[in-house]
């Protein structure tokens, strides 16, 4: 896994919350390789303490272009029944 890889593997792990299930649909050759990206517990005690929305919460405010559903999941950008 490169360092462009690791970081992005880093970024949903912490801030997809349970919309990185998306991404990893999109970058399973990730999985394949490993996901050796040492311990999170300060890039999510960061996002506690700053009192971040969650994922879905952000992004109900993006248009949607189209609806994905993630096979296996009830999983879908279009779901926007976060409250903010």
């Amino acid at each position: 896994m490169n360092t462009v890889e690791r970081n992005l593997v880093r970024v949903a792990e912490v801030w997809l919350d349970e919309y990185k299930e998306l991404f990893y649909g999109h970058g399973d050759h990730l999985i394949d390789q490993g996901l050796d990206v040492d311990n999170l517990t300060q890039q999510r005690e960061l996002r506690k303490k700053l009192k971040c929305k969650s994922f879905k919460c952000s992004s109900a405010s993006f248009k949607t272009l189209g609806k994905y559903q993630v096979p296996g999941t009830n999983l879908s950008i279009e779901d926007k029944t976060a409250v903010c």
